[in-house]
C-alpha cells in the first residue's frame, strides 16, 4: 500500500502537512530531493555545514533533522552504501554524510512555496547554490551551478 504524501511547505511558516516544522530539516530535506531528481550521488557533509556556519554542533543539526524525518517517515540514508536502504545504516556515521533519498520515497513529498506548488527551480532557490567547497567534496555530490561572474573590462 503506497504511503501518503506529504506537503512540505518551504516558505515561512515551515510547515509539514499543516504542522510546524524546522527551517534546516525542510532544508536538508529538500536538498536531497533536489539531488535525488537531478541523479547526483547526495547531498555531501560540508555543503551541510556550510549553508549553517553558526550551528554549534553540526551533529546536533543532523540528529533533529533526521528525527524529524523519521516523524514524517521519510526514509532518507547517509553514507556511500546505499545497498542496505536508510533503515539498515549504524546513526553513528549519519554526521559523515553523504546524505541521500531514493526517487521512490521523493516522489511522494510535495513541495510547495506561499501555497502553491514548488517545482526543481524552486527547490534549487530554497536550497541555494552549492559552495565551491561542497562541489569539491565528492563525485557526483549534488551541484548546482553558479551564477556566471563578469569580470569588468581593464581596456
Amino acid at each position: 500500500m503506497p504511503q501518503p504524501s506529504l506537503t512540505i511547505e518551504l516558505s515561512a511558516p515551515f510547515r509539514v502537512n499543516g504542522e510546524p516544522a524546522r527551517y534546516q530539516s525542510l532544508w536538508l530535506l529538500a536538498a536531497v530531493c533536489l539531488a535525488a531528481r537531478n541523479g547526483a550521488t547526495g547531498v555531501p557533509a560540508v555543503q551541510l555545514r556550510t549553508r549553517f556556519p553558526d550551528a554549534a554542533n553540526i551533529r546536533m543539526l543532523v540528529s533533529r533533522a533526521f528525527a524529524d524525518f523519521a516523524r514524517w517517515d521519510i526514509p532518507v540514508g547517509w553514507g556511500l552504501d546505499r545497498s542496505q536502504g536508510a533503515a539498515g545504516l549504524n546513526p553513528a556515521h549519519r554526521s559523515r554524510g553523504p546524505f541521500w533519498i531514493t526517487p521512490a520515497a521523493c516522489k511522494r513529498l510535495r513541495f510547495t512555496v506561499d501555497g502553491r506548488r514548488a517545482g526543481d527551480a524552486a527547490l534549487a532557490r530554497f536550497v541555494g547554490p552549492a559552495t565551491g567547497a561542497a562541489r569539491r567534496a565528492g563525485k557526483g555530490a549534488m551541484e548546482i551551478p553558479a551564477a556566471p561572474v563578469i569580470l569588468p573590462s581593464t581596456t
